[in-house]
């Protein structure tokens, strides 16, 4: 008979996790230039906008990034509580 069992690497889960969290945190932390003195008025007002619009996208990518890492971490730890009862419920049979 085939075993069914979900195998998580916690200490994976949690540097990974770590890893997209860092990735957060530069794309919050990341700057553009804003500033261009070459081109015209009209150039400027565009690159302006999507000056501001690139700045909300990668603060919103960043933003994503960081509830990922914490969800990873959250479903980490919940698979880490089932596989505690699961063990102390299989000690228990076994005893």
């Amino acid at each position: 008979m085939a075993s069914k069992v979900i195998a998580i690497n916690h200490e994976q889960a949690e540097k990974h996790a770590n890893s997209i969290q860092d990735v957060s945190d530069d794309f919050n932390k990341s700057k553009l230039s804003g500033i261009d003195d070459k081109t015209t008025l009209t150039a400027n007002k565009k690159l302006d906008k999507s000056y501001k619009t690139s700045l909300k996208l990668l603060k919103g990518l960043g933003n994503t990034l960081a509830t990922d890492g914490e969800n990873i971490k959250k479903i980490s730890q919940e698979f880490k509580k089932v596989d505690e009862i699961c063990t102390n419920k299989v000690a228990k049979m076994v005893s």
